[in-house]
Parts: C-alpha cells; sequence; structure tokens
C-alpha cells in the first residue's frame, strides 16, 4: 500500500504524459443523434450552457448530443488556460429536438456546431470580442455592424483548432473555414512548434468543405462536425471522410423503402414462351 501511494504522489514521466490523449470527460447522457447531419434528428439533446469562456448567441439553438457539448465546453477552457480571459462565441448547435434549422442545411442531429473565430483589434491588434460573427473575405480584416474592424487572431484560433483535433475522445471529422484562414492556422502552428502529426492532421480535418453540389463559404466562424458517437451507431449515420486516425468505420446505410426499391428495379426481360413437347 505504502509503495502504490509513493507512486500517485510522483508526477507521470513526460513521455507518459504527451501519450496520454487529452479530451473532454464524458459523463452518462441519453442524448442520440439519429439519422445523417442533412436528413435526421435529435432526440433528448443537451444544452450548452454559457461559462466565463463560452458565450451563446442563441440559446433555443444551443442542444447537441452531450459529446459535442462537452468537447466545446472543454475546448473553450483549453484556449482560456493558454491566454487567460479569451471567450469562445458559440452561434448554432441544434433545437433541442433537432431537425430543420434555417438557414442550415445540416445541423439538424447535434452533430454540427458553429464557433466564431477568436478577434483582435484591427488597429491596436489587442484581443477583442464582437457581438456577431465577423467576415474575413481572403483571411484579412474585417468589419462588424458597427463598422468596428477586427482581425483573425492567430494564437487563440490555433489553440481551439488544437485542443479540438488533437483529442481522440469526441473525434472531430472535419472543421470547414476558408482557405487563406487555414494557412495561417497552419502557419501559427509550425511556429508554435506543434507536432508533425498534429499539423497533418488540422491539414486534413480544416478547410473548405463540399457540401453537396457547392463548397461551403466559412469566412466568418469554423463550422465543426463530429463523428457519431459509438453509442448511437447504427441509428446515427456517419458519412466521408474518415479519417485514419479515427478507428470507428462507417455504419451501414439504411435500406431504401420498398416503394424505393421497386422504382429502382431494372425492368425484366421478357420470358420467352416455353416450347411444347412434342412440338
Amino acid at each position: 500500500m505504502t509503495a502504490l501511494v509513493a507512486r500517485e504522489e510522483q508526477p507521470a514521466p513526460a513521455e507518459e504524459q504527451a501519450a496520454t490523449p487529452p479530451g473532454p470527460v464524458l459523463g452518462a447522457s441519453r442524448s442520440h443523434s439519429v439519422g445523417s447531419t442533412k436528413r435526421g434528428r435529435l432526440l433528448r439533446g443537451t444544452r450548452l450552457d454559457a461559462t466565463p469562456h463560452v458565450r451563446i448567441r442563441n440559446p433555443s439553438q444551443a442542444y447537441g448530443t452531450a459529446e459535442l457539448v462537452a468537447l466545446i465546453t472543454w475546448a473553450a477552457e483549453r484556449v482560456a488556460e493558454e491566454h487567460e480571459g479569451a471567450v469562445l462565441s458559440v452561434g448554432d448547435l441544434s433545437r433541442e429536438h433537432g431537425g430543420r434549422l434555417r438557414p442550415h442545411r445540416s445541423h439538424r442531429v447535434g452533430r454540427d456546431a458553429d464557433l466564431g473565430f477568436y478577434l483582435r483589434d484591427g488597429t491596436s491588434g489587442e484581443p477583442v470580442e464582437s457581438r456577431h460573427f465577423v467576415a474575413l473575405p481572403r483571411g484579412a480584416k474585417g468589419t462588424d455592424r458597427s463598422g468596428a474592424t477586427f482581425a483573425f487572431d492567430e494564437a487563440r484560433n490555433w489553440s481551439l483548432i488544437a485542443a479540438l483535433v488533437g483529442q481522440d475522445v469526441v473525434p472531430i471529422q472535419y472543421i470547414m473555414v476558408i482557405s487563406p484562414l487555414k494557412e495561417r492556422l497552419l502557419a501559427e502552428g509550425r511556429r508554435r512548434g506543434a507536432s508533425e502529426e498534429l499539423l497533418a492532421r488540422v491539414d486534413a480535418v480544416v478547410g473548405p468543405q463540399r457540401t453537396g453540389s457547392r463548397i461551403g463559404t466559412h469566412d466568418s466562424h469554423f463550422h465543426v462536425r463530429i463523428y457519431c458517437s459509438g453509442d448511437d451507431v447504427p441509428r446515427c449515420i456517419d458519412q466521408p471522410p474518415f479519417h485514419p486516425w479515427v478507428t470507428r468505420s462507417a455504419p451501414p446505410r439504411p435500406a431504401a423503402s420498398p416503394a424505393r426499391s421497386r422504382r429502382r428495379r431494372p425492368a425484366r426481360p421478357a420470358r420467352r414462351a416455353s416450347r411444347r413437347r412434342g412440338a
């Protein structure tokens, strides 16, 4: 017993600490993501509450799976630990019971979240907040509705992305944002000595993504999507891409309804008339 206590009091070796993946602590939950992100619903959604490090823009649309809510709260806390006073502005997740949330095509099943950029004052360079998402076309400066000028805060935004992508408790499928801002993030990661593994993950996960027939424009916020949790499969449907470091495989697609099956079935060729015996 004495040896066990002594071992607990000693800090873990650096290599052991590095091998321990960070991430949110998940408790028991009754939330379930059902269907695909564009055709599904959320059962018993978990509400994302405001904290000293999280500001909610629309509480009625701040519901998600327990995994997504825990991830956002944890990531915002990680950023605030590195950058004192940092507050993450959170836009739409889903409604309490999911379903269509205009003007979005997704945000139906509790696995999508819009996270505002951490911003700097466009003139002084000091960290600031905006009540609204601020578009930064081409990754340069942008203005909000009041005319105030803002710039992308590479340091705090990299801390957010590194926290989200670097953990494996709630695997990230992608983080949609325009290419110029992705390049700024990667440059900041290299400047801060991020590992090649983390940089490769960010390169694969972050950036523009095709949604249907077009590529979404995300120049005012990050659109974060997580994979289905293991508890929600097979009712929750993941679709590509699937990253090699994510062990969960895609669940089978639901079978087509009988009506659709009949419509898609090719016409049968005409049968030849059978010859009569002795003819």
